[in-house]
């Protein structure tokens, strides 16, 4: 439900946007994934009417700054290729963004420094038959850079993260430290957590992590963040050093950073590699048998024995990665495409944000991965405890076809009929009741409860619909013709004036999508409308 609001909130204001000055393709969206892993793994440039990567502070998905900065140095001058750093008495310029593109798990920027174009390839892997791949909450970035005049140029690059990546209040103490050897690697936490607990939808636990393998001509730094800036803008390295005054996250915001020098740079340069991630055990908390809680882990635990193993096996596998990735997102274009090129986009654009709400996990301690549970955030979420706090909300359409929807996709993916078998008739019940109350849904909340109670939603009528015809199909599996008949079959009348139709034979889930068409579509055609007006005739 929430994805398809997404979906047509994002075609309308796509239609808003006005003219980028960059090509954007396949078009100039809302707003970007950037490293989108976990729910607290969730980076975005909010584009507005069009907005650079250098013109805005990355945000978490509720709109909060990560402070998140790329610099380089071409020819000694330097420039701001992402974020909003300011670093007072430094001669510094922006990039000018040349263009963007986006498919299933990357967007990329390229960005014109002087002589030089840098392209910025933020990838976010989505590999679901891979549960260990699938379950690391750590996302790429990578810089590379080539001379747009055919004569070398002298270039270094640098990226920081804040932190503000840890906690939804900046006025909390935060530690941190770096490691060295095979990978550079800078963590920071809260200086005190509290297990399960968000402030402002940010998770007050766990760890951030930047990374990138300790290659020749890297450096790193930590410190304020004007002074490792102005360090590296001034100098185009950094200096290797720890800052280890422990403060708020808005003392004088310390950040994270690394610099790499990349030499005369004329033909395209091997990307220059980043991970950043956000990282905590447990993740979940899940109610059990009599009221019991279970604490759940991610499941990459199952694989690897410390975060450090994780973060170097996922920054050697980049190139490996990258393949995967392009497969995928070949994969999924070639299957949306063939419902249309503008759908095809969407579904680019959604994705990462679907599974970026969820998490694979395994017991905490144990780490049995034949006991996988996969969970995706709710309201309540890392407790998945149920709601014992009576705030339970009502949506009857709303959750009566997801029932329907998951019953047949588990059934479909397990070939395991006992779901449908044990619960057919209460499944039957719940097709009665979309049947009834789908078309022309009663005032009532969806997912969007932030939006609150409404009649006649558009989203809610064709979850119905889609309900209905799932249960076509569960009672097809169930071998029970007779019900499969009863809802497959189905008497529907076209609209001309107050009783006086035509009947025709007609499957009710197909009769339904004709008339919700009608009913939802706008006057001119041009787009579906908030709610269903009732045009429907009842003899």
């Amino acid at each position: 439900m929430r994805l398809l609001a997404t979906s047509l909130f994002i075609f309308n204001a796509v239609t808003a946007l006005g003219a980028a000055t960059w090509n954007a393709e396949p078009f100039n969206p809302p707003s970007v994934p950037l490293a989108v892993r976990s729910p607290y793994l969730s980076a975005w440039l909010a584009q507005g009417q069009g907005t650079a990567l250098n013109d805005a502070w990355p945000t978490f998905w509720t709109g909060s700054i990560l402070g998140w900065a790329g610099l380089a140095k071409v020819d000694g001058q330097a420039y701001i290729w992402m974020g909003q750093p300011g670093i007072p008495n430094v001669n510094i310029h922006k990039a000018t963004q040349k263009s963007l593109q986006f498919t299933s798990t990357q967007s990329v920027f390229v960005m014109t420094a002087g002589l030089v174009d840098l392209t910025i390839t933020f990838l976010s892997p989505i590999e679901p038959s891979d549960f260990v791949n699938q379950s690391l909450p750590l996302s790429y970035y990578s810089v590379s850079a080539a001379s747009t005049d055919g004569k070398s140029h002298s270039v270094q690059v640098y990226a920081d993260i804040s932190a503000e990546w840890v906690s939804g209040d900046d006025t909390l103490i935060v530690n941190w430290a770096t490691t060295t050897g095979d990978v550079l690697s800078h963590e920071v936490k809260l200086d005190t957590q509290t297990t399960y607990t968000k402030i402002n939808d940010r998770i007050q636990q766990g760890s951030a992590f930047h990374s990138t393998l300790n290659t020749a001509g890297a450096t790193f730094q930590t410190g304020e963040d004007v002074v490792v800036r102005a360090q590296f803008a001034t100098n185009g390295t950094l200096l290797n050093t720890q800052d280890t005054s422990f403060r708020a996250v808005s003392d004088r915001w310390p950040v994270f950073a690394f610099a790499h020098d990349l030499g005369a740079v004329a033909s395209a340069t091997t990307p220059v590699v980043y991970s950043i991630g956000h990282v905590r055990d447990p993740v979940v908390q899940y109610i059990i048998m009599n009221a019991d809680t279970q604490a759940r882990s991610s499941y990459f635990w199952a694989r690897f024995a410390s975060i450090g193993d994780a973060i170097l096996t996922f920054l050697n596998d980049y190139p490996n990665a990258l393949a995967r990735a392009n497969v995928f997102d070949a994969q999924v274009k070639s299957d949306a495409s063939k419902i249309s090129a503008d759908y095809a986009s969407l579904v680019a654009l959604s994705i990462r944000q679907v599974f970026g709400a969820t998490e694979i996990t395994v017991t905490s301690g144990l780490f049995d991965s034949s006991n996988m549970l996969m969970f995706m955030k709710g309201v309540h979420y890392p407790n998945a405890t149920g709601h014992n706090d009576g705030k339970d909300e009502a949506m009857p359409v709303e959750e009566s076809g997801n029932m329907l929807i998951m019953t047949l996709s588990c059934t479909q993916r397990t070939g395991d009929l006992s779901l449908i078998k044990t619960y057919f008739s209460l499944l039957d019940q719940w097709t009665q009741f979309l049947i009834t109350d789908s078309l022309i849904p009663a005032n009532q909340l969806s997912t969007d409860d932030f939006a609150g109670a409404l009649a006649n939603q558009t989203n809610l009528a064709i979850k119905g619909i889609i309900g209905i015809q799932a249960m076509a199909e569960i009672a097809k599996l169930n071998d029970d013709e007779a019900r499969a008949s009863n809802y497959s079959i189905h008497f529907f009348a076209y609209e001309s004036s107050p009783c006086r139709f035509t009947s025709i034979l007609q499957s009710i889930a197909a009769s339904y999508v004709q008339q919700w068409q009608k009913l939802a579509t706008s006057s001119d055609g041009s787009h579906l409308t908030l709610s269903v007006h009732r045009r429907i005739h009842r003899c």
